[in-house]
């Protein structure tokens, strides 16, 4: 982290250096062309540099949260798969309670209608 603040602060002092510079040199050197031009070409190329800084740490920071919202994601996967697979295995409890329900109804239904016709 701190590495990344200094060379951010390099590039910001660059930049700063480069328009004092240019200032200079605008101020000195209004006369030649080639000095003011040269003085803008260095300010524009410390410029690059300090925004492509910039933009370096914005795009690791949007990976940071990217990652973050990934992991979370995982998680809430992993909870919904989790419910999921206890949602099924409750299904088939309750599918092989029932048929056993059914099968030990239809059994004293039978016998019931045994014994009734063993009655006539």
């Amino acid at each position: 982290m701190k590495e990344k603040r200094k060379s951010k602060a390099i590039n910001i002092l660059g930049f700063l250096a480069s328009v004092f510079f240019a200032a200079f040199i605008l101020m000195e050197f209004r006369q030649d062309y080639w000095a003011v031009a040269g003085a803008g070409i260095v300010m524009l190329i410390q410029a690059y540099f300090l925004v492509n800084k910039i933009e370096e740490e914005i795009y690791a920071k949007h990976l940071n949260n990217m990652e973050e919202i990934d992991e979370k994601l995982q998680k809430v996967n992993d909870t919904i798969e989790e419910k999921y697979e206890k949602i099924d295995q409750m299904q088939k409890a309750v599918y092989v309670a029932t048929k056993k329900g059914t099968e030990a109804i239809e059994d004293k239904v039978e016998d019931i209608a045994r014994q009734l016709q063993k009655a006539d």
